[in-house]
C-alpha cells in the first residue's frame, strides 16, 4: 500500500495506517541531510553544538554510503532507501520528501485523568516497550535514556 499524508494531534505524517513518518521537503539542492537532522531533533543553532549534539545529529543523518542514514526517501508513494552519489554525499534533488519512522501518534483519549506515576502496565513491560522502539531506531539514543530513567524513577 502506498503511503498517504494524514494529520493527527496537529501534526502531519506520510502512513500506510501500520507505519507512520515524520517527513521534510528539500527545497533546495543545498539542504543536506544534517540540516534534516537538527530540524528533527528540535536543535535550531547552526554551529557550536555539543558533543552530544554532534553524535545524536550524526547519528540520524549519517555520514556517507558506510555508514547512512537513517532517514528514508519517498518515491511513488513507496519507502526506499536515500541513493548516496559517488563523492559520498546524500543524493537529494529539490522536492524530493525525506521520511523518519515516528512513534505511532495515538489520538487523545477523552477519559478521566491518571496522574503519570500510575501505570497498568508493570515496569517490566513498558521497559520492553521502549527497548523495543529504541531498537526499531523509532526512538535517539537520548530519548531512549529519558525514558528509562522515567519509568525507573517511578519505582
Amino acid at each position: 500500500m502506498a503511503l498517504v499524508q494524514r494529520t493527527i494531534n496537529g501534526t502531519e505524517y506520510y502512513t500506510d495506517n501500520e507505519v507512520y513518518y515524520t517527513f521534510h521537503q528539500v527545497k533546495l539542492a543545498t539542504d543536506t541531510l544534517w540540516d534534516f537532522a537538527c530540524m528533527a531533533l528540535g536543535i535550531t543553532k547552526k554551529t557550536r553544538f555539543t558533543s552530544q549534539e554532534t553524535k545524536d545529529i550524526t547519528d540520524l543523518a549519517g555520514i556517507g554510503p558506510r555508514y547512512p542514514t537513517k532517514f528514508l526517501l519517498l518515491e511513488n508513494g513507496n519507502v526506499i532507501p536515500i541513493a548516496y552519489l559517488a563523492n559520498g554525499s546524500a543524493n537529494l534533488r529539490p522536492n524530493d520528501i525525506i521520511l523518519r519512522p515516528a512513534i505511532y501518534p495515538v489520538a487523545p483519549a477523552i477519559t478521566a485523568v491518571v496522574p503519570p506515576s500510575v501505570s497498568t502496565e508493570s515496569v517490566a513491560d513498558r521497559l520492553k516497550e521502549i527497548e523495543h522502539l529504541h531498537n526499531m531506531k523509532l526512538i535517539t539514543d537520548p530519548e531512549y535514556g529519558d525514558k528509562r530513567a522515567k519509568i525507573m524513577a517511578e519505582l
